[in-house]
């Protein structure tokens, strides 16, 4: 697989795509990803791979009370938020239709994985 890059959404990007991933309530997400990036609410990119926007990821932070996690996760101390753990949301990876069952998604997902685990490493040096 060509490597992937990703690229913030902007309003013209979406504005000037032709995106079909073949389900239409992601569709809408997809064309309407911009105003929450804007309002930092959601963070939408664009999955890019030879130059072509194969497909688009959106993340959301969120905080989770641990009071509804089994026993031994909720006893957990996160020494920053008494009861809650701050968690990444995924709203969708959408992938063009004809880019589909080539593991774009997979691979996106890999990769903004370990790019947050050297995130987290870096922030504890």
């Amino acid at each position: 697989m060509a490597k992937l890059d990703f690229k913030k959404v902007t309003k013209d990007t979406v504005a000037n795509d032709d995106f079909d991933c073949g389900i239409e309530s992601i569709n809408e997400y997809v064309k309407d990803s911009y105003y929450p990036s804007l309002a930092q609410h959601a963070y939408t990119y664009c999955i890019i791979g030879e130059g072509k926007t194969l497909g688009y990821i959106q993340f959301l932070f969120r905080d989770v009370e641990l009071e509804y996690f089994p026993d031994d996760i909720s006893d957990i101390d996160t020494g920053v938020k008494e009861n809650m753990l701050s968690a990444i949301h995924i709203r969708f990876i959408a992938i063009k239709k004809k880019y589909q069952k080539r593991k774009i998604g997979t691979a996106a997902l890999d990769i903004q994985k370990n790019y947050r685990l050297i995130l987290k490493k870096c922030m504890k040096a």
